[in-house]
């Protein structure tokens, strides 16, 4: 079946994004709907929005695809930071090099973060895992892990998201 958009967004440019991001995780055509249904999620349970959501993908889906991480615990890390008032470029090209920080240095991304909460100076255990750029960005994530899971659950579990987005906006239209 056609991927449906999620509502309120130029549906040629989700498009271009949900291309974009396939791309960027590998994923093959048959997974569009799941890519246009996490971003719709992810519209509706973080502070992401279309654009946010296209900055940031684009700086970090290449490396989360290396480290490991699908899309559904990517959107989430991104949302998480977005979230938390940290703008969509820099979360993208700051959870890119965090990942690339810690294969450097053999850690997976919960053990770094356990690391940081653990601390009893989590900013300066941060700089040391990720230098100055992520050290705020690794707090950040260290602090905010179960919300991180919940979100990513969430994500998880979009399947229908963006049809449900586009009832709900024709409901509105009709109401």
């Amino acid at each position: 079946g056609c991927a449906r958009a999620a509502p309120g967004t130029d549906r040629s440019n989700e498009a271009k994004i949900a291309g974009g991001t396939m791309r960027g995780f590998g994923l093959d055509a048959e997974q569009a709907q799941r890519v246009v249904d996490v971003m719709a999620q992810s519209f509706s349970k973080s502070s992401l929005d279309i654009e946010k959501f296209k900055t940031a993908m684009a700086a970090a889906a290449p490396a989360a695809k290396a480290a490991g991480l699908n899309i559904e615990q990517t959107t989430a890390l991104i949302g998480t930071l977005t979230d938390n008032q940290i703008d969509a470029s820099t979360a993208g090209t700051g959870l890119r090099n965090i990942l690339l920080e810690i294969n450097k240095r053999g850690l997976s991304l919960n053990d770094a973060l356990d690391q940081i909460r653990n601390s009893s100076d989590k900013l300066g255990t941060s700089f040391d895992l990720f230098g100055k750029r992520g050290a705020t960005l690794g707090v950040i994530l260290a602090d905010n892990q179960e919300g991180t899971a919940a979100l990513e659950a969430n994500l998880f579990n979009a399947g229908g998201a963006a049809q449900e987005m586009a009832d709900k906006q024709l409901d509105t239209l009709n109401g």
